[in-house]
């Protein structure tokens, strides 16, 4: 859990869990008639609503099992964590490895100060100086317990500008893609992607630019890859497309509108239209590649068609009276086919949570709907690139014509006065249409006054 101290809770929930399936048991015939007649009652007194008062006792309360250090952990809040793939660990050099068990226990947060985290749930399974020391501060403390710090700290320092990645949401890839990589938004609405890896590691991925193009010392030594502003507020969410092939495709939510960007390119290739309320989060459909659904301030859940209407939302849901804050898909069960039963779960900020089952037509795709998203996809890539490309251009020429006038400007100054252009034909009879001559005159006036006050 992130905590807005900067610290990190975890929590283990499977001994609770245990204890709430031994308490539950079949209940009496006497306790299911009692069960009845209150249900068929159609108001409850206030005694009665006592009683289920005393049901909130029977709920698990778990402590949290480990709490970081606050000297070690993050200056601001932790905005956002997320687990390494499963059948990936880093070692204590930074390089993704295989997990011995084929279970992940590490993950990554990110903070507003400018940090990504990467920690172990094993606390001694950190460096060996870094473990002498943790048990050093462990002996002088009268529970003896380790300290929790973090396995690796990677600071995102920013590459064109001064100053550090404040980051707010994030997404890190697992080993199908670049494991490396990290795409995430920050607290001023932009898009940025990292690789987090060593620098040896950093070279032989794909982000790394060519050997042609030189790179400066910070360049060498900072994650980020590039950095792209996308909305005026924060980015609030961020969604990789779930789809394969549309693997460099990721979706960003921020102030009053969304964007799908590409890996790669500086600008995103898919705005939405401002609406009238904030929009808060988004997903993809993980089962309909053109399918994104978008929670909004004033509590509305949207559902876009980019192959049907771009310019619309083609479902409105009202959902809640308040601000939907997150949107999470049931990841469906191995033995049961994805496209027969799906279902949505959309939480307010009053900590309300709702459950939709979704219709079949938003399930089940089209006919080639994932080949026409593809198409769809890359004609607005080419459209972007090509205006990226005529900008430039306009660019360069205003910089010719430009440079051009400033070299005629001088060569004007710095020409002879013998080749000064001639007097226009309506000036040939005025004599201080010539800027010399005027001076020639002027200072013989000057003297002529000068002279006749002297007398």
């Amino acid at each position: 859990r992130r905590v807005h101290g900067g610290q990190v809770c975890l929590w283990n929930i499977g001994k609770a869990e245990q204890t709430q399936k031994g308490k539950t048991k079949k209940p009496t015939r006497a306790q299911q008639q009692q069960q009845q007649q209150q249900q068929s009652q159609p108001q409850a007194s206030l005694d009665d609503r006592e009683g289920d008062r005393d049901d909130d006792a029977s709920i698990a309360r778990v402590k949290w099992c480990q709490l970081s250090k606050i000297e070690s952990g993050h200056r601001h809040a932790v905005n956002d964590l997320h687990w390494l793939h499963d059948t990936l660990e880093c070692n204590f050099d930074g390089k993704l490895g295989h997990a011995p068990d084929d279970q992940t226990h590490q993950f990554a947060t990110i903070s507003g100060d400018g940090f990504m985290f990467l920690w172990d749930t094993r606390k001694d399974n950190i460096r060996r100086d870094k473990l002498r020391k943790t048990q050093q501060e462990a002996a002088k403390t009268a529970s003896g317990e380790l300290p929790w710090i973090p396995l690796l700290k990677i600071q995102l320092v920013k590459v064109e500008t001064s100053g550090d990645v404040a980051g707010l949401r994030m997404h890190m890839e697992g080993a199908t893609v670049d494991p490396y990589r990290m795409c995430c938004t920050s607290e001023e609405g932009e898009f940025i992607v990292a690789n987090w890896g060593p620098q040896e590691e950093r070279r032989a991925a794909e982000l790394q630019p060519p050997p042609e193009f030189a790179q400066s010392e910070k360049e060498s030594r900072s994650p980020i890859r590039s950095v792209s502003q996308g909305h005026f507020g924060p980015g609030t969410s961020i969604h990789r497309h779930p789809a394969t092939e549309l693997a460099d495709y990721f979706l960003t939510v921020g102030d009053w509108s969304f964007k799908i960007w590409r890996i790669g390119t500086p600008q995103p290739i898919v705005g939405s239209p401002c609406n009238t309320a904030g929009m808060t989060c988004g997903r993809w459909s993980p089962t309909r590649p053109s399918i994104l659904f978008i929670g909004t301030e004033d509590g509305f859940l949207q559902v876009w068609d980019m192959l049907d209407r771009s310019h619309e939302a083609t479902l409105v849901q009202s959902v809640s009276q308040c601000a939907i804050i997150s949107l999470e898909f049931k990841p469906p069960a191995e033995t049961r086919n994805k496209f027969a039963y799906q279902q949505l779960a959309v939480g307010d900020e009053v900590g309300v949570l709702h459950i939709f089952e979704l219709p079949k037509i938003l399930i089940r795709p089209h006919a080639n709907e994932q080949r026409n998203m593809e198409r769809y996809l890359e004609r607005e890539l080419k459209r972007v690139e090509y205006f990226t490309g005529r900008w430039k251009l306009r660019q360069k020429e205003l910089e010719e014509l430009q440079a051009r006038h400033q070299q005629e400007k001088l060569e004007a100054q710095l020409s002879p006065m013998d080749d000064r252009a001639p007097l226009p034909e309506s000036e040939e009879g005025n004599t201080f249409a010539d800027p010399i001559a005027f001076n020639e005159a002027m200072e013989a006036f000057l003297k002529s006054v000068n002279e006749e006050e002297d007398v």
